[in-house]
């Protein structure tokens, strides 16, 4: 098991580089999506004196949420699908060999998803300021 730890190690940083950029660009994917088809609901709310702080807390706020949910959730399922993912790869084998990982190894990943969402976050926010009210109000008055 530690000579394994030890032939991967170099390529821990590469995969956790590629995995979280796909998980940053699904995440302001996904954001861009739900910030357009709610881009005349932000309008409304700034016209009515919402701030900043405000519509992001209704927009960003429930997503932030349920983003440390499944962070919080998915380490300890990670573990399990882990040891069992190894066990089955080594079922061929006719020894044994007990998969060492590291507890930085499971907790990193979930630390530097939730880092980098609250990226994707502040670039959100940044977009809430700029809504054309004059469309809002425009559909307003119809």
């Amino acid at each position: 098991g530690e000579q394994m730890t030890l032939f991967f190690r170099g390529m821990v940083p590469i995969l956790l580089v590629v995995s979280l950029s796909i998980f940053l660009v699904v995440i302001l994917v996904l954001s861009q999506i739900v910030y357009k088809r709610s881009l005349m609901s932000i309008g409304y709310l700034r016209i009515l004196g919402y701030r900043k702080k405000e519509i992001g807390k209704i927009y960003i706020g429930l997503t932030e949420l349920i983003l440390l949910i499944f962070e919080i959730i998915s380490v300890p399922l990670v573990a399990v699908l882990m040891k069992k993912s190894f066990v089955l790869s080594m079922s061929k084998l006719n020894g044994y060999i007990e998969p060492v990982v590291p507890l930085l190894y499971y907790f990193l990943p979930a630390i530097l998803g939730f880092a980098l969402y609250l990226v994707s976050k502040y670039i959100q926010l940044s977009k809430i300021e700029k809504p054309d009210l004059s469309a809002a109000l425009k559909e307003i008055n119809g």
